[in-house]
């Protein structure tokens, strides 16, 4: 995380870390299930409208949340099965996780990029589209690494999406847990313009490694 920049800086950021790591360990590419990604050639960066499009042969503008009936309609005709209880999200990751992941970070890595708003978490809209956040994660051999936002700063919006994701927490679960009011607080003291990302750590260890399992990385007693 660092403050003056957004997620366009942190996307540099993630770059230079994934090249100095694979320099510090003299190797030429990250590895995972017999694919590779060479962090030293130009990393593809590609939104999420245009990897549904890609990948999925969905165009995605024509069926955010308001939609999700016509949605449902389109992942069944692409070959998914789909029921009547799946919501807007559920449909999402069902061609994210069948059609989309599995070809990204095969070569190179992968910048996927501008969630829609409604998944923006604690990241902020973008200001050229609304419909959209300025949210990315990173990709390696099929393999989700990172999730990276330019970070909300303003502290009414960020109390009011609280509240949205704790109300349908009840709706979906039955319970909810307290909005962090600590963290508000923060926040209207003052946040300058931040970027941040969330790397896997065991994760990232299995990709320098080439372990298939991550146990293997991880520390035990």
């Amino acid at each position: 995380y660092r403050t003056e920049t957004d997620y366009e800086g942190i996307m540099q950021d993630t770059v230079g870390l994934l090249r100095h790591i694979a320099t510090r360990l003299d190797i030429s590419a990250y590895r995972h299930g017999g694919y590779k990604a060479d962090p030293f050639l130009e990393w593809e960066k590609i939104s999420v409208c245009d990897a549904f499009k890609k990948y999925a042969d969905i165009h995605l503008e024509e069926f955010l949340p308001d939609h999700v009936g016509a949605f449902r309609d389109e992942v069944a005709r692409i070959g998914l099965t789909v029921s009547e209880e799946d919501g807007w999200d559920d449909l999402f990751f069902k061609v994210s996780m069948n059609k989309i992941e599995p070809h990204l970070g095969m070569g190179q890595p992968t910048i996927l990029y501008d969630y829609p708003a409604h998944m923006a978490a604690l990241s902020k809209i973008k200001a050229s589209d609304p419909r959209f956040a300025e949210r990315f994660e990173v990709y390696v051999c099929g393999m989700e690494l990172g999730n990276a936002f330019s970070e909300l700063n303003d502290a009414k919006l960020q109390h009011q999406r609280m509240e949205t994701d704790m109300a349908e927490k009840k709706r979906l679960y039955g319970e909810t847990w307290p909005i962090d009011m600590d963290f508000i607080a923060a926040l209207e003291q003052g946040m300058p313009q931040a970027g941040g990302i969330a790397i896997g750590i065991d994760r990232l260890a299995m990709l320098a490694t080439g372990a298939d399992d991550i146990r293997q990385v991880q520390f035990c007693d």
